[in-house]
């Protein structure tokens, strides 16, 4: 297993690429590749998606009552003349709240991973660099360690 760790301080990306082959075939080799891809989010640009993130929710307000006065207008009109709203309004309205379900979900799964983005990037990078990989002295054992 081949582990490679690439770091871009200016960008605030960590990549961590992995190589895992099994050579113990006698005329196969099985080789798996991940690449993973981690994005730091903080001072400002932080603050810029968490206020993105909340203009998202606000909206999602403003759909929910929009619905609420939608759905009171349909109960109103069958309270009154005892018509039932079209097929295609209805339609409308689920599509509505699905739209609204999922995109709380996205949100509320987001945000608490972009906020615990830097810790998730200095678990990965550990002490990396405290390793001396250009030491001939030190064992490979030793640097796993």
């Amino acid at each position: 297993k081949i582990i490679l760790v690439f770091f871009t301080p200016e960008y605030g990306l960590t990549t961590v690429l992995s190589f895992d082959a099994d050579m113990s075939g006698a005329t196969s080799v099985y080789v798996d590749v991940k690449v993973q891809h981690y994005a730091v989010l903080e001072g400002a640009q932080l603050i810029a998606y968490l206020v993105v993130q909340c203009l998202v929710l606000l909206f999602i307000v403003s759909m929910l009552v929009d619905m609420g006065v939608n759905i009171k207008g349909f109960i109103t009109t069958y309270r009154e003349d005892k018509t039932t709203p079209s097929v295609t309004s209805v339609a409308l309205i689920a599509v509505d709240l699905l739209s609204i379900a999922l995109t709380v979900i996205v949100v509320c799964v987001r945000i608490p991973a972009k906020l615990g983005s830097a810790n998730v990037v200095r678990e990965i990078l550990g002490n990396l660099n405290g390793i001396p990989w250009a030491s001939s002295t030190t064992s490979v054992g030793e640097k796993k360690e």
